[in-house]
Formats: structure tokens, C-alpha cells, sequence
């Protein structure tokens, strides 16, 4: 296993800052569902970010970039 050099903090209310993280150079994608989402969208953070699950996974990842 490779030691991850560089993380990335999203988000987890936007699902287009997921997705650009995603296609970027980050050898870790953190997405976040407190510090960085107002608390009025946490609900929707939550829902964003599940829906985003599978992206996570490098195999589906290839039709991002």
C-alpha cells in the first residue's frame, strides 16, 4: 500500500465538487459532512454523499476523467 501524500476536503452537499475531486490528482478524496456544510444542508449532505458512494470505487471511476 502507497502512503496517500495529498488529501482533498469536499464537501459532501455538492455533488459537482465530488465528481471534479474525484477526476483530480488527490491520492485521498475526504468527503466532508460537517465542518465544511452549512447545517441547513447536512440533511442533503447526507443524500449527496451516498449517492456518490459508488464513484468511490477507482473501477467506476474511468468514465469520469
Amino acid at each position: 500500500m502507497i502512503a496517500a501524500r495529498s488529501w482533498l476536503c469536499v464537501p459532501g452537499d455538492s455533488a459537482r465538487k465530488i465528481e471534479r475531486a474525484l477526476q483530480g490528482e488527490a491520492d485521498a478524496v475526504i468527503l466532508d459532512l460537517e465542518d465544511s456544510v452549512a447545517p441547513a444542508a447536512k440533511a442533503s449532505a447526507r443524500t449527496v454523499t451516498a449517492a456518490a458512494r459508488p464513484l468511490l470505487d477507482p473501477d467506476q471511476r474511468a468514465g469520469l476523467a
